[in-house]
């Protein structure tokens, strides 16, 4: 599959340089698409500030469906778990991480700040990941070894 990378220039002004794949057509029908919305940060803020919206009340339905997806009915502390699930959703979403990658279940019992140390290392290991795909793809797999070991041995 031919993949490109397009500068993406959402309805709230903000830009964003994405990797796509598929054909020239299916791309540019992504682009198009993509520029009708708000960027990803803008569109988090829309939810927040507007949680009346009937686009955060779906988003709101869609993760709750999900989390309850995760604890059928008979689980024993159903109820807190849902609600430590959504809460653990929020955090995640806050520090810039997708809610689905983090795993709430680890973390039931434990409190905010707990949580909240947990996720930045999460959102930590997630950017060193990001940076090594990054130089990986750019570079091959052993050039970037050697140059995330290079760094890491302070050269």
């Amino acid at each position: 599959m031919p993949q490109a990378q397009h500068t993406i220039s959402y309805r709230c002004g903000h830009q964003q340089q994405v990797t796509l794949t598929g054909s020239e057509a299916s791309q540019e029908r992504q682009v198009q698409r993509e520029q009708e919305r708000l960027c990803p940060n803008c569109y988090r803020t829309y939810l927040r500030e507007h949680p009346e919206s009937p686009e955060a009340q779906a988003h709101e339905a869609q993760r709750r469906e999900r989390i309850e997806r995760l604890y059928p009915v008979g689980t024993d502390q159903r109820e807190a778990r849902i609600v430590h699930a959504i809460r653990c959703a929020q955090l995640c979403e806050e520090a810039g991480l997708l809610p689905e990658v983090f795993k709430a279940d680890k973390l039931f019992g434990q409190d905010e700040e707990s949580i909240r140390a947990a996720i930045a290392a999460k959102a930590g290991r997630d950017k060193r990941r990001a940076g090594f795909r990054a130089l990986e793809s750019r570079y091959g797999r052993e050039s970037a070894r050697r140059i995330v070991a290079r760094h890491a041995e302070g050269r």
